[in-house]
């Protein structure tokens, strides 16, 4: 029968068009709504259309005309583009009416195996094809004992199903053998489905299965998912799901009886109790139940296991023992060829037990294993993924020299025991399966009954339950289906804490009797258990142990002993730094990364090594650049200095004495360096870099110039400048004449990035309006627009081949795209913060042993760093393949695997605020937690060499940090600011958070105020102009303003009666607002470039401000005028209060020092001076005393009479107390962290071994 074509009618807003019209409404909400959302009466209004067409056209479900959809556009100020819209889908039940094919389909195969040699399966694979074509099944389950050739038949239809009269759009296999959490395979799959458009961040499940069951229905896509009997649980009924693992049954569920034109086909051992649940003949949801091949389908099998000269009878007693099961028969032919000759007659008659199961088959052949077989078979199980023998060899303890592993590798190939390709080994799942739970099941019987007493005999001594060394995915997997499952049982045999310590405690004590070798894995394990068991490693003795693959890089060892212990790839908290700016040198062996704390550190980035630190100013490193010929760094900080790094060495080769600068950039040939200063007219010097000479000064930017880039090579005979800034355009410079040739509008919002191809024709630009954009250098022509991430874009990179462009965001993300199609190709997730800073690297990331685990090894090995907020380093396998021609990537040959995460820790305290009754001060900063400090307890305050006050509560904040607090005005509430851009607040009594407020900013909360009543809190983000108001009784918002300016606002402070509020920011204007009507009534001129910081006085008639200029300042509150200078701070960035009484101000610098000034003189009495990096908080705790906090991560308390610090307080850093004296095993930049981070070095007598 002809088929006919489906008519579609109208267009519908794509994806793209979706987030324009989302982020244009957004802007004009927040410019003309005050930020309050508009109605659908409003849009209609706007857009002169009725109520039923605009609400359709944002369903973007049913199509309407084109000229519809243009006149939404033109209403939100946006010119339509082709990729705004598409046609509709449109399905059709009637099995006669197909649609047309699409012009390309999107394959993604995952871990699919190669089934070219592919035996028999006639009559399945018409079944299959009949119920997914004609009947339209929804859900499909394949069942079958293992090895029976499930997977096989799974990748085989889904090829027959390519080229069929009803192809798929979307083809999807995916394996369940790692036993992948169902956020992380929804999260995964829809990002294939949406061709990486989507945004899932913090996403829940729910959320994700209606993002699926939208892609299901719009578009016919074929899902496989493999091995899923990895989720269900053994030892239970049969198909009963693992804990944790429940919601795969509502994934079944949806999929199954929820109407759409898709199909999802999942391998199973056992049958899902939903599939069971929802099956049945004719309807949607149906099983097939493999059995073994037919005899007629084994002559290629058995030419394949070298059998092929076997009789038909013998053949069909072989099949008729082992059912037909293609593995089973593979690993029986090894016995029948070696032993028997080949004569299957003779090897039936010797054979007694008869085939009932392929465990009992593999429990057969494993104990004809010889010891070094059984081990490298563990080993292969635990390594989870392809391995080389030289990874093995480095695992295996107690050692075995290379001959012998290479004799039991090729013991196990010809008894089919493994999978060889290309020098590297595997296991079939089912024989993973296996292994992995005899490991388990013979670690749990060890540790349960203590049979550790020999370490050559006992599997918890001489195997890794998780690898240090492996990549962070294939580690990710250890955790779950090894170290969870034996932690999971010691809960369920212990039940009570104290006896899982009590248990712990004697397997460790087990672990020192039997270590007779510096190689055993037990102490690693034991620890590794303890942190699976979230068990406090507090005070803890590892004193003389080796230690091996164990990570502690979130783990807090406050006073745990490991001293002289011998550490073997052990992972620590590493020094990252927050990122404020990176860079990565010509050649990609050299990462540079500088920080809040005005630190540049270099990595290698074959190795993720630290090469140096050092300490290059006092405030944000917002620029760094390599010279071209990679030997030089420079650094630039906003508080003003250039400085010239050896790149090598970290040696200071000479300082220039220059204002704030928000970014630098080498002229390709190295003579010449452009800068953007933080100055009133947001120029753009350019030296020379021999001379110091100013060779060009470029004026045109109205705001902060934040991105400058340099064309690689001469355009039309003139060397090009590109530069970017906080006015939202892009301006194109003739470096020679000085020229704007070009201003570029189309951004809406801040640019904070600017990068060229590598061929110099293009260059990209990002933008806090989420759009990515690539432009004609030659004509300024926007060539693409890409859209995609849900937040801020801040950092754009291109690769160094040239075909991959990369981007960081708010929304925690890094994107991968393909420059010339625009298509999104991978979404990066992991960071639980802001992504900041990216570079593409040269070179595998990596210890030696574990040098590449791919087995395709004609891809490229190319690799990409992102650093977040979270201070978490991560590197990414970008490689990719090509299909069709060379400038067309295949998006599926990007795995996107974390390949290695280096974690950070900070120490820093951002913010500090004082109890109303002085006997009380709250910390937070670089930790999760705000500290509450009594002050009442000082046994002897002139004794300030350690830390005398108490810590009394702390209130734990997840996945953020704390950058700004402030008391209640009676000190009943605590309200909180964090990175993550929420608010909190808290009964101080109880340390209850009562609310958790979702403020709407996309970055960090940069301050809040109690008004003077307590009803309101005020608070401001720290990249929109927009300043909220909250009850703080309901935590319900009361009022939101919007600055007209696009411009950060750094500082908030009250009147003290409460009729108006200030703010200030980085515009250097100070602003006054009635708060009765929100509006503002008088803008002044404030501290030049910016102002950090504003605080009134008690009494309300003065307020001072602190901002770029090293100045401090002291206002008239009714004229406006500047009463008092105050000179003698030099660093950036600025805290300040008045006392009590109102007499003195102290400020805060950078500068590392605390000034106090008498208000009234402007006479500075005293300077304290001992923070050892820049004062971030100061605030009076009486008229007597001066509490300051520190990035240094401590708060010191002042006598202000005498300027002698009192008290030292430091919440505990990851490793307080940790004593690492005569350790080894580490290097002494290792050592040093640890140090910084708390570690002692500290011999003492010999105690009680595990006493806690």
């Amino acid at each position: 029968m002809a088929t006919k074509k489906n008519r579609r009618r109208g267009v519908v807003l794509s994806p793209i068009g979706q987030q324009k019209i989302e982020h244009a409404r957004r802007h004009l909400e927040k410019t003309e709504n005050a930020g309050d959302r508009f109605t659908i009466e409003e849009l209609s209004e706007r857009s002169q259309l009725s109520l039923a067409t605009m609400t359709k056209v944002l369903a973007a479900r049913l199509g309407v005309d084109k000229q519809t959809l243009e006149l939404v556009f033109v209403a939100f100020g946006l010119q339509m583009e082709r990729a705004d819209y598409h046609q509709p889908e449109h399905h059709e039940e009637s099995a006669e009416i197909h649609l047309d094919s699409p012009a390309t389909q999107v394959i993604d195969w995952g871990e699919a195996i190669d089934v070219s040699m592919f035996y028999g399966r006639d009559s399945e694979i018409t079944t299959l094809t009949t119920w997914i074509q004609q009947d339209n099944c929804r859900l499909i389950a394949l069942l079958g004992m293992g090895g029976i050739g499930k997977t096989a038949l799974s990748v085989k239809i889904a090829q027959q199903l390519l080229q069929t009269a009803r192809p798929f759009e979307f083809i999807v296999w995916r394996s369940l053998r790692n036993a992948t959490p169902l956020e992380s395979l929804l999260v995964d799959i829809i990002q294939v489905l949406s061709c990486q458009q989507e945004n899932l961040a913090s996403l829940p499940i729910p959320a994700l299965l209606n993002r699926l069951l939208h892609y299901l229905r719009s578009h016919r896509c074929l899902l496989v998912l493999d091995n899923c009997e990895a989720i269900l649980q053994s030892g239970e009924f049969a198909g009963v799901y693992r804990q944790d693992y429940e919601a795969y049954g509502e994934l079944f569920r949806q999929v199954g009886e929820i109407s759409h034109q898709s199909c999802l086909v999942l391998t199973s051992r056992e049958k899902p109790q939903t599939i069971a649940n929802l099956e049945g003949i004719t309807l949607p949801v149906r099983s097939i139940a493999l059995t073994g091949l037919p005899l007629d389908d084994s002559d290629r099998l058995f030419e394949a296991i070298g059998l092929s000269s076997s009789s038909s009878i013998d053949r069909h007693k072989l099949m008729s023992v082992y059912a037909g099961n293609p593995l089973a028969l593979k690993i029986v032919a090894t016995s029948i060829r070696e032993i028997f000759d080949g004569d299957v007659d003779a090897f039936l008659s010797a054979e007694t037990t008869v085939f009932n199961g392929i465990r009992r088959l593999l429990d057969q052949q494993y104990q004809r294993l010889m010891p070094i077989e059984q081990q490298v078979m563990t080993w292969l199980a635990i390594d989870r993924d392809w391995v080389t023998l030289a990874q093995l060899q480095a695992d295996i303890v107690p050692a075995v020299t290379t001959q012998q592993l290479m004799e039991a590798l090729e013991s196990l190939s010809r008894r089919s025991l493994i999978e060889q390709k290309n020098a590297r080994f595997t296991q079939q799942p089912v024989v993973m399966e296996y292994m992995t739970e005899q490991l388990i099941n013979q670690i749990c019987a060890e540790i349960t009954n203590s049979q550790l007493s020999t370490l050559n005999s006992q599997l918890f001594n001489t195997y890794a339950l998780t690898q240090t060394t492996v990549e962070e995915y294939v580690r990710e997997s250890q955790i779950r289906l090894i170290l969870q499952p034996i932690a999971r049982y010691l809960r369920e045999r212990f039940r009570s804490i104290e006896e899982l310590e009590r248990q712990m405690g004697q397997i460790l004590e087990l672990v020192r009797r039997s270590e007779i070798t510096g190689s055993s894995y037990g102490a690693g394990n034991a620890i590794g258990l303890i942190q699976a068991l979230q068990l406090n490693l507090t005070d803890y003795n590892f004193t003389e142990l080796t230690i091996r693959q164990a990570c502690f890089q979130n783990t807090p060892l406050h006073r745990v002993n490991l001293s002289r212990a011998h550490l073997i790839d052990c992972r620590f908290a590493e020094p990252v730094a927050e990122p404020s700016s990176s860079a990565v040198n010509a050649s990609g062996e050299l990462l540079a990364f500088g920080g809040h704390d005005g630190i540049v550190q270099m990595w290698q980035a074959s190795t993720g090594q630290l090469s140096f630190a050092v300490q290059a100013h006092t405030t944000f490193i917002l620029a760094l650049t390599f010279s071209p010929d990679g030997k030089t760094l420079v650094s630039s900080s906003i508080g003003g200095g250039i400085k010239f790094w050896d790149a090598h060495t970290g040696n200071c080769q000479r300082t220039w004495e220059k204002g704030g600068i928000w970014t630098l950039a080498y002229s390709p040939d190295g003579r010449l360096l452009a800068a953007g200063l933080s100055d009133r007219d947001n120029s753009i010097y350019i030296w020379d870099v021999q001379t110091e000479e100013c060779f060009k000064i470029l004026l045109g930017h109205t705001a902060p110039v934040c991105g400058i880039a340099f064309a690689p090579h001469l355009i039309d005979d003139r060397q090009l400048l590109v530069t970017v800034g906080q006015d939202c355009v892009v301006k194109i410079w003739d470096l020679e004449s000085g020229d704007c040739l070009r201003t570029l509008t189309e951004h809406t919002g801040q640019i904070w990035s600017v990068c060229f191809h590598p061929d110099g024709d293009r260059f990209a630009t990002c933008s806090f309006d989420l759009s990515i954009k690539i432009w004609d250098v030659a004509t300024g022509a926007c060539l693409q627009t890409l859209w995609g991430h849900a937040k801020e874009v801040s950092r754009v990179r291109f690769s160094p081949d040239g075909h991959l462009l990369a981007s960081a965001s708010s929304d925690r993300t890094a994107r991968l795209w393909d420059i010339e199609t625009g298509k999104c190709l991978k979404v990066l997730q992991g960071h639980l913060e802001p992504v900041w800073a990216i570079e593409f690297t040269t070179g595998y990331v990596g210890s030696a042993a574990r040098s590449d685990r791919r087995v395709d090894s004609s891809i490229a090995r190319q690799v990409f760093v992102s650093i977040g907020v979270d201070r978490a380093m991560r590197f990414w396998d970008v490689s990719h393949l090509y299909r069709d021609h060379p400038f067309s990537i295949d998006p599926a040959s990007i795995s996107g695997h974390c390949l290695k995460t280096i974690q950070g820790c900070g120490t820093g305290i951002r913010a500090l605020a004082i109890h109303p009754d002085g006997l009380l001060f709250a910390s937070g900063g670089m930790s999760e937690s705000i500290d509450l400090w009594d002050l009442g307890d000082r046994s002897d305050p002139y004794q300030p060499s350690e830390p005398t006050g108490k810590c009394l509560q702390k209130l734990t904040v997840r996945d953020s940090n704390t950058w700004t607090i402030a008391f209640h005005p009676q000190g009943k509430l605590l309200a909180s600011g964090h990175m993550n851009g929420e608010m909190r607040i808290w009964e101080v009594e109880s340390g209850k958070c009562l609310h958790n407020l979702t403020t709407n900013y996309s970055y960090m909360i940069q301050c809040c105020r109690f008004s003077p009543q307590g009803d309101l809190i005020g608070c401001i983000g720290s990249t929109e102009p927009i300043i909220r108001f909250w009850d703080s009784q309901t935590g319900e918002c009361w009022r939101t303003i919007c600055l007209e300016a696009e411009s950060y606002i750094f500082g908030l402070d009250f009147h003290p009666q409460g009729r108006y509020f200030v703010t200030a920011g980085h515009d250097d204007r100070i602003r006054w607002w009635d708060m009765s009507s929100g509006e503002c009534f008088r803008s002044q001129a404030g501290n030049e470039g910016h102002v950090w910081a504003i605080a009134f006085h008690p009494q309300g008639h003065l307020f001072a401000s602190i901002g770029g200029s090293p100045d401090v300042k002291i206002w008239d509150a009714e004229s406006g005028e500047c009463l008092r200078l105050l000179a003698g701070h030099t660093g950036n960035l600025g805290a300040i209060s008045f006392s009590p009484d109102g007499s003195i101000l102290a400020s805060g610098r950078s500068d590392r020092t605390i000034r106090l000034w008498d208000v009234l003189t402007g006479e500075c009495l005293h300077v304290f001076e001992g923070h050892t990096s820049g004062v971030t908080s100061v605030g009076f705790t009486s008229s007597h005393m001066l509490a300051s906090a520190s990035f240094d991560g401590t708060i010191r308390l002042w006598d202000v009479q005498t300027g002698k610090c009192l008290n030292l307080f430091r919440p505990d850093r990851l490793y307080e107390g940790t004593n690492i004296a005569g350790i080894t095993g580490l290097t002494d930049g290792e050592i040093a962290t640890l140090k910084s981070l708390g570690a002692i070095d500290l011999l003492e007598p010999q105690g009680k071994i595990f006493d806690r």
